[in-house]
């Protein structure tokens, strides 16, 4: 079996076997198969009308909300309007309970329908050096995460990437 590669998101393709020997050539009949749209695919569709829309690409922000079209979408917004959804991070101090110590923290929902990512939660304390290591991320009741910089560190951030 061969990969195909090269094919168009959402098209109906049709394709014939064709077998061939010495006693001559035989034609099978026409088969279909469809190709779907991969989750990013369908959220760019969603929200632009088409895949080829200008400004569609995962680090563009055509709704001018500081946000890139691939964290609206690892957060359950629309990359179209800006300031939509509930998801985002937000930025909290928050008190343990277990040695009241204050720690910055953020608090996000991310679109549990949006596959195909990975959310990291990194911590600095000069804006250039970034690791995820001391960060503790708790599921809330309500759904929601909290990333907490249990370390020194003065900044946080949500990393999303594509996989």
């Amino acid at each position: 079996m061969k990969n195909v590669s090269g094919l168009e998101p959402a098209t109906v393709y049709h394709f014939r076997l064709v077998a061939s020997n010495a006693n001559g050539t035989s034609l099978g009949s026409d088969q279909t198969f469809h190709t779907i749209l991969s989750r990013w695919q369908q959220w760019v569709l969603d929200n632009f009308g088409s895949l080829d829309t200008p400004n569609t690409g995962t680090t563009d922000d055509p709704d001018g909300d500081g946000l890139p079209n691939l964290v609206e979408y690892a957060f359950g917004t629309s990359g179209a309007v800006p300031g939509s959804g509930e998801g985002i991070p937000v930025f909290e101090l928050w008190d343990s309970p277990a040695s009241g110590i204050t720690f910055p923290s953020l608090v996000y929902r991310p679109d549990a329908a949006h596959t195909g990512i990975t959310i990291v939660t990194e911590a600095s304390n000069d804006l250039q050096t970034w690791t995820s290591a001391g960060i503790v991320t708790e599921n809330l009741p309500n759904g929601n995460r909290r990333a907490v910089a249990q370390g020194l560190q003065h900044y946080l951030r949500v990393r999303v990437t594509m996989q």
